[in-house]
C-alpha cells in the first residue's frame, strides 16, 4: 500500500513538523535581534540554507515516491512546492546578495499546514 510508505507516514510528517517549527522559531529570533546581538551575516546564511535543504529533500521524496500527481492531489501539497522554490531562491541567491525578500515570511505559512497533522492524529 502507497499509504504505508515512510514518506506519507506520521512518523515522518512529525519530523517535517519539527523543521518546520524550528524554521519559524528562527526566523522569529532573525528578525528579533538587534545589532549588539546579532550573530555573523554567515549564521543565517548556513541557518537558512540547511531549511532550505531539508525542505527540498521533502519535496523530492514526495515526488519520487508519489509522482507529479503528489503536487496536485492536495492544494496543500503545491503550496509546499512553491514554498520550497521561494525558500531555496531566498537561500541561494537573494540571501547571500543581501537582498531582503518576502520568502521568508512565505515559509512561516507551512506552520499553518501543520493543522493537518491534527487529523492523522485521530486516525
Amino acid at each position: 500500500k502507497k499509504a504505508d510508505h515512510f514518506v506519507d507516514g506520521l512518523p515522518f510528517e512529525l519530523v517535517m513538523a519539527f523543521f518546520i517549527i524550528a524554521n519559524a522559531v528562527v526566523i522569529c529570533v532573525e528578525v528579533d535581534t538587534t545589532e549588539i546581538t546579532k550573530p555573523p551575516e554567515w549564521y543565517w546564511l548556513a541557518t537558512e540554507g540547511f531549511f532550505a535543504f531539508v525542505f527540498l529533500v521533502e519535496v523530492i521524496l514526495k515526488m519520487a515516491y508519489n509522482g507529479w500527481r503528489w503536487v496536485f492531489s492536495e492544494a496543500w501539497n503545491f503550496i509546499t512546492l512553491l514554498i520550497t522554490v521561494c525558500v531555496l531562491v531566498d537561500a541561494a541567491i537573494f540571501g547571500p546578495l543581501k537582498i531582503t525578500t518576502c520568502f521568508k515570511a512565505a515559509s512561516l505559512l507551512r506552520v499553518l499546514g501543520l493543522v493537518r497533522l491534527r487529523h492523522q492524529f485521530r486516525q
